[in-house]
């Protein structure tokens, strides 16, 4: 029996939220890791993720080989995992954004929510 936790820890597809060119970026580094892995510090692809991975900023573009979708709504595949790395600001209209387009598990990597107030 599969569950949707099935696809949080075994994801068959994992979007990227905040994918971004600059180096040291949280969202390069999660692109980068996702599609190289690394060995010693060094990039690897054996090691990298081997299902889809969809890097997504509304910039559009490419980083690292990828082809950049300005939103979720545009990757028009199942997302099994989001991994998000964008400013709290952004976090709640990015969360609707998962549910339309069927995406059940997110990580979000963010920090200042204790800095924007109660509500």
């Amino acid at each position: 029996m599969s569950s949707d936790l099935d696809n949080f820890f075994k994801p068959r597809s994992v979007a990227i939220v905040g994918a971004s060119a600059t180096k040291h970026k949280v969202g390069h580094a999660l692109l980068r890791n996702l599609l190289y892995g690394t060995m010693h510090g060094e990039p690897d692809r054996r090691l990298g993720f081997d299902g889809p991975v969809y890097a997504v900023n509304p910039h559009g573009g490419e980083i690292l080989g990828q082809h950049v979708y300005k939103n979720l709504a545009e990757v028009g595949q199942p997302i099994d995992l989001l991994v998000v790395a964008i400013p709290p600001r952004f976090i709640i209209d990015l969360v609707d954004e998962a549910a339309d387009v069927g995406v059940k598990n997110a990580i979000i990597i963010s920090a200042g929510f204790a800095e924007i107030g109660e509500e």
